[in-house]
Parts: C-alpha cells; sequence; structure tokens
C-alpha cells in the first residue's frame, strides 16, 4: 500500500460532472502512487479482493464490520448488481503477502445503476463510484477511519492523503508505501482503486480513488467524493451495529449523538413547537390549539396510531 500527499488544486478539478454539483468528483494530478517509504501505520486502509476474478482493490474500515471502496471495485461493467458477498475476503496489513488478519463478506451495496467500460475505462462511473461493504464479523485490534460528512470543497488547495495497495513503478503489487509530497507526480494506479484521499490528522476519509486516464505515471487521478451517499453509507454503518456519531441529536429517530438515547433532546408529540426541526417526527403543525409536534395519520381509521391523548384531525 502507498501514502502520499496531494494538494489539491483549485481550477478545473471539480468539473468531471459539472452537470450535477453534488456528484463531481474530486480529481488529482497523475495516476500511480509514486516516490513513496513503505507505510507500516494506517491499518484502517485494507484490500478488498476479488477470489473469483482475482481483482484486488482498496478499501477504508470506517466501522469494525464496515469498508468503504469503489463501486467498479465490486460490481462487474453491465451487471445490474454487486457481486456476491461470497466471492470478496477483507484482508488486514501491510502487505497482500502477510494479513493480519481475513475477513469474510456478508453484505454489499453500491450507488444504484449499470455501469459499462467506455473509451476512457470506467470514467463515466466518475461521481457515483462508491461502493460499501458489510464484514461478518468485526475488526476490534484498531479504531476505524473517521468520515468527513461536509462538502470537500473547502479543502481545494490543503495537502490531502492519499493511500493504496497498488502497483509501485517497479511492477510491486499489493505492499504498503507512505510518502509526502505537494503535487507531484505520486498519484494512484492499478490496485489502488477503492482506496482513501484523507485530509486532517488524525486521517478523516473524504472520498475514495475511482479512475485513472493514461497509464500508469501519466494521466488524471479521479477521488469520488462521499458526501453525497452517506445515505448508504450510514445505513451499512447502522444496520452493522454501530451507532453514526454524525453530530448533534436531530429529532430523526436515530441515536446521532451515540450516547444510548434518541431524540432526548426534541418536543414530543403534541408538544408546543416553532419549527419542524425541533419535533419528534420532524413536524411541527398548525392545529386549533395551536401549532404542536404532530405525526401523519389516517382520518378513516382515526383512533389507530395516535398516541394517547391525541387525535387524527
Amino acid at each position: 500500500m502507498s501514502r502520499f500527499g496531494l494538494l489539491l488544486a483549485s481550477a478545473g478539478l471539480l468539473g468531471a460532472c459539472a452537470a450535477e454539483t453534488d456528484r463531481e468528483p474530486i480529481v488529482g494530478t497523475t495516476e500511480w502512487i509514486v516516490g513513496g517509504s513503505r507505510d507500516t501505520a494506517d491499518p484502517q486502509v485494507v484490500v478488498v479482493y476479488n477470489t473469483l476474478r482475482g481483482g484486488l482493490c482498496s478499501g477504508t474500515l470506517i466501522a469494525p464490520r464496515v469498508v468503504l471502496t469503489a463501486k467498479h471495485c465490486i460490481q462487474e461493467a453491465g451487471a445490474s448488481g454487486p457481486g456476491s458477498p461470497g466471492s470478496f475476503i477483507v484482508g488486514v496489513g501491510n502487505s497482500v503477502r502477510s494479513f493480519t488478519q481475513t475477513l469474510r463478506v456478508q453484505q454489499i451495496r453500491t450507488t444504484p445503476g449499470v455501469w459499462t467500460e467506455g473509451r476512457f475505462g470506467i470514467e463515466d462511473l466518475a461521481g457515483v463510484d462508491i461502493g460499501v461493504i458489510t464484514l461478518q464479523t468485526g475488526v476490534t485490534s484498531f479504531e476505524p477511519a473517521a468520515i468527513y460528512r461536509e462538502d470537500p470543497r473547502p479543502l481545494i488547495g490543503t495537502t490531502a492523503t492519499v493511500i493504496g495497495f497498488g502497483q509501485t513503478p517497479s511492477g510491486e503489487t499489493g505492499t504498503k508505501f507512505m510518502g509526502s509530497v505537494i503535487y507531484t507526480p505520486a498519484s494512484t494506479c492499478q490496485g489502488d482503486s477503492g482506496g482513501p484521499i484523507f485530509t486532517g490528522d488524525p486521517l478523516t476519509v473524504f472520498g475514495v480513488t475511482s479512475f485513472g486516464s493514461g497509464g500508469c505515471g501519466s494521466g488524471t487521478a479521479g477521488f469520488n467524493r462521499i458526501d453525497p451517499f452517506l445515505d448508504i453509507i450510514d445505513e451499512a454503518i447502522r444496520d452493522s451495529g454501530t451507532c453514526v456519531n454524525d453530530g448533534a441529536e436531530r429529532c430523526d429517530g436515530f441515536d446521532n449523538d451515540c450516547n444510548g438515547e434518541t431524540d432526548e433532546t426534541c418536543t414530543p408529540l403534541g408538544g408546543p413547537c416553532v419549527m419542524h426541526m425541533e419535533c419528534v417526527g420532524l413536524s411541527c403543525e398548525t392545529t386549533p390549539v395551536g401549532d404542536i409536534c404532530t405525526m401523519p395519520c389516517d382520518p378513516l381509521h382515526p383512533n389507530i396510531g395516535c398516541p394517547s391523548g391525541l387525535y387524527c384531525g
């Protein structure tokens, strides 16, 4: 696995999907990770291996049982959905030759739709190249990587870190490397796909390696931002049994601040309110008794679904 710093430039590096600004990939400089040294840290960056076809990608452990990767790593071109969970394993360690842990896959999620290989490989996936793997068992020997939950465009002009198990100029594949450069020919290559692009310290993942145009050592690398797809990412995390600590408590039926309580700061049904966001159920409506927190109901069955003391009207 290789690691390096990449300066995110401003002009032109968010334009691959300009018509859909919520799905613009962040694009780096060239297409391979070079110029680094071996990385014996960052265990959160793992190998995603296709046992049927032999394909190797990278991924990021973002919860004890959840790995973030690229869609094209786990869903073949032309397929209507992701591959079988039994076709993949996830490896933890510094090299594919010496995994410290090998994990089986329970479930796979990808962004909707079929993709096809075009003239420029998988570049038609730019902006939607996101996949999420749920493991059968969890990793407890280290902490998962944190998730960057904001729009990453303010990070343009800062130094980012990219890590992957891809090929080096000498032809070596599957070994972890690290380095620190700013906007040089250091970038990504085959096997780095699905790996993270990080910001900050501790490292926080805000995208995955998606595509590269040109051969290793030339061309452009594309990094798919993850913030438009937090719904499927968080769904996988919650279904795996881990709380999604995505900030302050909100009135959405989830334990957002991971304190073991749900919507504890929200106004209950029937209570006075001013805004939707303060209500359990996110609905503040005007009624004959004033503005109260309420919920949808069926007027044909007014006695079903309403809490005690409330009625359907």
